[in-house]
């Protein structure tokens, strides 16, 4: 797992010069139109860049992604800079003539290998120093990422993002679906999530007394790829389902009852793999299991020694499973699996064992010595006693796995270089404040910037909120989401025509938004036994209004500072909000919290009396 401050410095180092880029863009152009005595239309600079942000993130998502690798795409991006920048310094004096020479002359230096394929073959030489010591096999950009399929010495790995995804015919999966069987009390009926192609569908098909198994894969797009290069399996009692198993479960109504739920999901150290160890998904997967049924899962813990860092993941996960089932029981190894039911589990060394030559198949693994050893009681009674401390439940709201996960990174300055990393981040964003920050300009209208900085905050943070909302409800629709951030983009558009046709005052728009928000709790919590069935359209609202409130108060706020300044404290504001909410805030007072602290700075802004 990447740490935390490593991924926020590579985010920074990534993103400062882009908004430093855009800022220097706005600036110029503002100051054209100031030179021009054109200074009122400034406000309708903001509109021009949401339309053009809209534009091409409509076109990107829809028709882009998935058919460009990342590194051709940003240098599509880097032509159009140039291009911007061209037109910027477009005026007939020497100066401008001589930037246009040298910025001809860079822009034909550009285009060379983007016609020359002389990108593909970077793009193949740093794949194959990625995977130098795999054979890549396969490999494709999706619209969700890059899925590489590679082997070693007869070992078939499949990469997502540059992560190890799946190891096909693993150990763990022979694991996984010999407990759920042979601890199960009946397995007529099995649904798998994920993990299906990997050897999970190949194991599970070797038990006879298996009738039906329903699989679902998360990743449509991935599953395909997957489906494509191994060949679908020819199983005739098998139905598949490619998508997200939380949307699918939840809006889709299935006549069926599972003997046996198999859950194979990755260690909940995101806020999108979190969702799958939450109470509500397993009150979900509850309503599908039969009243003797069985549900099983793992998290990678260690098996001799269990760090003391997983152990509130643990526990978070395990009083979310605790909430719905009666009995749980578990299995320590490499993975800790935790069997859970509403009834009494069969995990008896000898019952395992008998069930195993019941069903007359071949598992080596599944021997005596193993059986006894994984199932030694004193070691299963040790980590249970130490899962009862006083950790939080994982839930929707409140991701608090996902934060326990991440929060040794973040805290634990012991570590000498996690002190670097910090110092290193605090540098850059003094160099960005530096850039930006007009001391005198500051001094004259410091509430009005103040102002800027905690709506833009306020407003990404409730951006991010609806979408994780999203997100839990939907999965990863990639599409979906980035139209989600074009809707947000609408908002801001809309914002500032509201305030041109509207002189609304200020302190009227925050105050509908303070009125907005506990609204939005208010309907949050009317869900929260059934959160799967809050409304789409509910949330695109959210949305909207996040942008509107951004969008006006800008346009606001205009009249009574420099616009390039603002301009810069807006995006300031933004990116705070967004780093603070999706590493912290969020992960640790959970949605309902953080759309509280929204409504409070939003509250301290009506003080400033703007």
């Amino acid at each position: 797992m990447v740490n935390i401050w490593d991924a926020a410095i590579i985010s920074s180092i990534v993103f400062i010069p882009v908004s430093l880029f855009l800022t220097f863009n706005f600036s110029a152009i503002y100051n054209y139109l100031k030179n021009q005595n054109l200074n009122n239309y400034a406000g309708f600079l903001y509109i021009f860049e949401a339309t053009g942000a809209i534009t091409i993130g409509i076109i990107f998502t829809l028709f882009l992604s998935g058919e460009m690798s990342t590194l051709i795409t940003l240098y599509w991006i880097g032509i159009i800079n140039i291009a911007a920048v061209y037109i910027i310094f477009r005026e007939k004096d020497i100066q401008g003539e001589i930037i246009q020479v040298i910025l001809s002359f860079i822009l034909i230096l550009y285009l060379v290998p983007l016609f020359t394929n002389f990108l593909e073959k970077i793009d193949k030489e740093s794949e194959i120093v990625n995977y130098s010591k795999y054979d890549v096999l396969k490999n494709k950009e999706l619209k969700t990422g890059k899925v590489i399929i590679t082997g070693f010495n007869d070992i078939k790995s499949i990469f997502f993002n540059g992560n190890l995804h799946y190891v096909i015919d693993d150990l763990k999966y022979k694991e996984i679906t010999g407990w759920a069987i042979l601890s199960s009390n009946r397995n007529e009926n099995v649904l798998l999530i994920n993990a299906g192609y990997a050897g999970c569908l190949k194991e599970l098909k070797k038990y006879k007394s298996i009738k039906s198994i329903d699989y679902i894969e998360n990743d449509n797009e991935e599953a395909k790829f997957i489906e494509n290069y191994f060949g679908k399996p020819n199983y005739d009692n098998v139905n598949y389902y490619y998508g997200d198993a939380i949307y699918y479960l939840s809006k889709n109504k299935i006549n069926k009852k599972f003997d046996v739920v198999i859950l194979n999901a990755d260690y909940p150290s995101t806020l999108f793999s979190a969702r799958y160890f939450t109470r509500e998904f397993f009150n979900l997967l509850k309503n599908y299991i039969a009243d003797d049924g069985l549900l099983i899962f793992s998290i990678r813990a260690g098996e001799n020694f269990i760090d003391k860092k997983i152990y509130p993941v643990l526990v978070s996960v395990y009083k979310a499973a605790e909430k719905n089932f009666k009995n749980i029981n578990l299995v320590p190894g490499d993975n800790l699996y935790f069997l859970c039911s509403n009834k009494d589990i069969n995990l008896k060394p000898e019952l395992v064992l008998q069930k195993l030559k019941k069903e007359n198949v071949e598992n080596p693994l599944f021997n005596k010595k193993y059986v006894e050893y994984m199932l030694e009681k004193e070691k299963i009674q040790n980590i249970k006693t130490k899962l009862q401390a006083n950790y939080r439940t994982n839930n929707v709201f409140a991701p608090f796995a996902c934060f326990y996960s991440i929060r040794s990174d973040l805290f634990m300055f012991k570590n000498s270089q996690n002190i670097l990393k910090v110092l290193f981040l605090l540098l850059l964003f003094v160099i960005l404040l530096k850039y930006i920050f007009n001391p005198d300009e500051f001094k004259i209208n410091k509430r009005n910037y103040i102002a800027m900085f905690l709506i833009s905050f306020v407003g990404i943070m409730l951006e991010i909120l609806a979408i994780f909302i999203f997100q839990n409800i939907y999965g990863y629709f990639y599409q979906l989401i980035g139209i989600l951030f074009a809707v947000f983009m609408f908002g801001i558009i809309a914002g500032c025509l509201i305030s041109y046709i509207k002189n609304f005052r200020l302190n009227f728009i925050i105050s509908l938004n303070v009125l907005i928000i506990f609204s939005f709790i208010v309907y949050l919590l009317s869900f929260i036994k059934d959160i799967y069935q809050i409304n789409f359209f509910v949330i695109v609202f959210i949305i909207i209004y996040a942008g509107v409130l951004t969008g006006s108060s800008y346009n606001f706020l205009i009249k009574k500072t420099d616009a390039s300044f603002l301009y810069g404290i807006d995006m300031l504001g933004g990116a705070a909000g967004s780093f603070f909410v999706s590493i912290l805030i969020l992960p640790v007072a959970g949605v309902i919290f953080s759309l509280l602290l929204c409504s409070i700075i939003l509250i301290l802004v009506l003080f400033l009396n703007v």
